[in-house]
């Protein structure tokens, strides 16, 4: 018997110290590896009173295997590494074995299950599973008792089940076991107990997942939504695993404003593109119909797609009626004197971008043109630079470039290399304020926003002037939101593509408050900070101004 825990306790802290998820860049390569997820039926032997996924389970399938094996070939071929086989509940898929066996034969060297645990119960079907390739489980446990397991799944006898199927694929001594948690008004104040229970298995990876309002998570949202500042002291509890290095837990579209303290448990919000994907077939149906079958307000107060929702719409509207709010332009050395040309005389300009092909006509005349240069050096600063009726918004300067006497309007971004400069040039900027404005830049990877925020709360505090993308608190001249620039490839051929969709609202839409900002004189024109400014330096920098 000790033998045996001591190989589930190894095996458990070899999977946490091969990631080393501790560390926020090894969290971010975690994150962003590239998982191919296969969803190999839509049956289910459990009846969760929270499934999300019952509304487009009405019609029951287990997709062949033969059509699963060229997805798998293609999956592989595409660079993925890693299979994660989901239902539904894949593993009672009658070829569950076989779609393993063949995928590992194929060359995934991980191949994980997303699994309630139940057919695990077999002792025969989990060594059969882990000796074709199986190498990790991800088990749903929603209570810490049978009643409270038994009453949320659905089935009576699950817990039992699913307990029992921990077990044996532990005791193979080849499989990585982590938990789902999915958080709910019955069971919130028993979080701790599940984790106390599975650690007792040698198991310390936690994903805590929160409701969405959709099937019947929405059916019964009376029983399942909760109040989460009641829940707050409790979930605290759990957070407080974190600080161990022994657990590590995930949250899983939990909303950022309730984790001041465990910035590092934020979501990545990378992962809001799985959100898109799952929805694809939701948006497909909207070129039709011109609707979202869970379009209204007590579904959108629950759910944090909304944001994307809506920009989603936003651009179907362009689509169709060819609306467009803002002009922007990326500006390169050989089409800088054509265009500055043109945008100076107020001519009808011309976009290369494939989906119009066709000119449209410019900003009204009592509007500034946003022009965005990369880089000072290559635009021809003495004769292009001088035009007031542009706004020239600038990645990167030189060490001249506040001395240099340009009549323009510059906008310039607040990263590492600009900033040293800045903080350098404080007094010329002084001098020049109407002049000169900053703003602050969105970036979807932590590590990346850790390079170029550098020195960036320095400059926050010394600088004098016009800050975009920047809370008051942080800078009492910030201005909450830029014009940023109309993607056209998102609505590239007709279609909004929704990787590139989840890209612009993760950069220009996802940004977050403290709970103390409900005591903040501008908590009504706030939007707070970008999610990866608040991942890195914590909640803790938001100030309330009374």
């Amino acid at each position: 018997m000790l033998f045996l825990i001591y190989n589930r306790l190894s095996l458990q802290l070899k999977n946490i110290n091969m990631n080393s998820k501790k560390n926020i860049h090894d969290k971010e390569h975690i994150a962003f590896e590239k998982r191919y997820w296969l969803r190999i039926s839509n049956v289910c032997n459990n009846c969760c009173i929270f499934c999300h996924d019952s509304n487009s389970n009405k019609d029951t399938y287990f997709i062949d295997k033969k059509e699963l094996y060229p997805v798998i070939d293609n999956a592989f071929n595409a660079g993925y590494k890693r299979l994660i086989l989901s239902g539904g509940e894949a593993t009672i898929h009658p070829d569950f074995i076989e779609i393993i066996k063949y995928a590992a034969e194929t060359g995934f060297n991980h191949i994980q299950a997303v699994t309630n645990g139940r057919m695990f119960a077999y002792n025969s079907f989990a060594q059969s599973a882990v000796i074709n390739g199986l190498t990790e489980a991800t088990f749903s446990l929603h209570g810490h008792t049978k009643e409270l397991h038994d009453k949320l799944t659905g089935v009576q006898g699950a817990f039992v089940q699913t307990l029992k199927g921990i077990k044996n694929l532990i005791d193979t001594g080849h499989c990585i076991i982590n938990i789902d948690i999915v958080i709910n008004k019955l069971n919130y104040k028993n979080i701790e107990d599940i984790i106390k229970l599975m650690s007792g298995f040698g198991i310390f990876e936690y994903d805590l997942l929160y409701l969405i309002p959709f099937g019947r998570a929405f059916e019964n949202k009376n029983d399942l939504f909760f109040d989460i500042n009641e829940a707050l002291p409790y979930l605290k509890n759990v957070f407080e695993y974190s600080k161990n290095p022994l657990y590590h837990i995930w949250t899983n579209r939990l909303p950022a404003q309730f984790l001041e303290n465990y910035e590092n448990l934020i979501q990545d919000p990378i992962k809001l593109h799985d959100e898109s994907a799952g929805r694809k077939l939701m948006f497909e149906k909207y070129y039709k119909t011109l609707n979202l079958f869970c379009d209204d307000k007590d579904r959108c107060m629950n759910c944090i797609y909304y944001g994307i929702c809506n920009k989603f719409k936003d651009y179907f509207d362009i689509i169709v009626n060819k609306t467009f709010n803002k002009l922007a332009f990326n500006i390169y050395n050989e089409d800088l004197k054509v265009l500055i040309s043109s945008i100076n005389k107020l001519k009808i300009l011309e976009t290369t971008h494939s989906i119009f092909n066709k000119k449209i006509k410019s900003a009204d005349k009592t509007d500034k043109l946003i022009l965005k240069i990369n880089n000072i050096k290559n635009a021809g600063r003495n004769s292009l630079l001088n035009f007031n009726n542009i706004v020239y918004r600038i990645n990167h300067i030189d060490n001249d470039f506040f001395t240099d006497n340009y009549s323009g309007n510059f906008m310039v971004e607040l990263n590492k290399k600009n900033n040293i400069i800045i903080l350098r040039n404080l007094n010329l900027i002084e001098t020049g304020k109407k002049k000169y404005s900053f703003y602050l830049p969105a970036f979807i990877r932590l590590s990346e926003a850790e390079k170029e925020y550098s020195n960036v709360m320095e400059v926050f505090d010394n600088l004098n002037a016009t800050i975009y993308n920047c809370a008051l608190c942080l800078n009492e001249n910030g201005i909450q939101e830029i014009s940023h620039d109309l993607n056209y490839d998102i609505i590239n051929d007709g279609k909004i593509n929704l990787r590139l969709l989840t890209d612009e609202y993760i950069l220009n839409d996802y940004y977050v408050k403290s709970l103390r900002c409900t005591g903040c004189m501008h908590n009504d024109i706030c939007r707070g900070m970008h999610i990866n400014f608040i991942r890195l330096f914590g909640f803790k920098v938001l100030k309330e101004i009374e």
